[in-house]
């Protein structure tokens, strides 16, 4: 999933990307501050914040992309088990 990429051993790790792992922070954050996936998209709009996201098909795939958080793609991270504490505890 976004924000995380494998080491040459084949460990997941945090990705390299700063701009990725800050998006992400800033996610997990806005969450915890309203308390709500649906408040959480509508602060990342209001501020103008786009969010990452893989391409995982076509001639651009494993390319990185930006677009607008949908409200989707916030539960999804909220619920995915490979976001549990990675960004909210380092």
């Amino acid at each position: 999933p976004v924000g995380f990429d494998y080491d040459p051993a084949g460990r997941v790790r945090l990705d390299p990307d700063v701009r990725v792992q800050e998006s992400l922070r800033q996610f997990f954050r806005t969450f915890r501050r309203t308390g709500s996936a649906t408040a959480t998209v509508k602060a990342f709009r209001a501020d103008g914040l786009s969010f990452p996201h893989r391409i995982y098909r076509g001639p651009q795939a494993g390319e990185l992309s930006w677009s607008e958080l949908k409200h989707s793609r916030a539960l999804w991270l909220l619920h995915h088990p490979r976001y549990t504490g990675a960004f909210c505890f380092g």
